[in-house]
């Protein structure tokens, strides 16, 4: 039995292999397609200062966007994660006002080059939500966020 690499294996049927054409592409175009900041870093660094300064935030994990990859998940339960969850922002942040009201603030974060996708466009026009592309500016919306909810509190 003779063992073939995947790019023989590709060749072997006809078919490209789509994924070394694009690391090629990418090292002859000499530089990356990726931004100069990941959406995870900034995800971490966003969710250890919510941490740090005690602020409550809703997240929806990444793992669950990883079912929908999941081939032995129905297609019936991967439509309906989708319909659900589709286009939600990356943290919802929550200040507690009194006992009965909180101050929220839908957080999307996105890198420099990072657009919305279709689900998260439609879903900003029933809620919208501020987007940030680097930590200072997430930092400066929370920060902007805890000024108006003190304004509130002392109202």
């Amino acid at each position: 039995m003779k063992i073939l690499r995947a790019d023989q294996k590709s060749l072997q049927f006809g078919k490209p292999d789509r994924k070394a054409m694009r690391r090629e592409r990418d090292k002859t175009a000499g530089k990356s397609n990726k931004a100069d900041g990941t959406e995870k870093v900034l995800q971490r660094q966003v969710n250890s200062y919510l941490e740090a300064t005690g602020i409550y935030n809703v997240r929806i994990k990444d793992a669950i966007y990883r079912i929908m990859k999941n081939p032995h998940v129905s297609k019936g339960d991967k439509i309906q994660i989708a319909t659900s969850l589709g286009g939600l922002p990356d943290n919802n942040i929550q200040l507690r006002l009194n006992d009965s009201f909180h101050l929220g603030l839908n957080l999307e974060l996105k890198n420099s080059i990072g657009k919305l996708t279709p689900g998260q466009k439609k879903r900003s026009r029933l809620t919208p939500y501020v987007i940030a592309r680097s930590f200072e500016e997430a930092e400066k919306v929370i920060k902007e966020m805890i000024r108006i909810s003190d304004l509130i509190k002392e109202a």
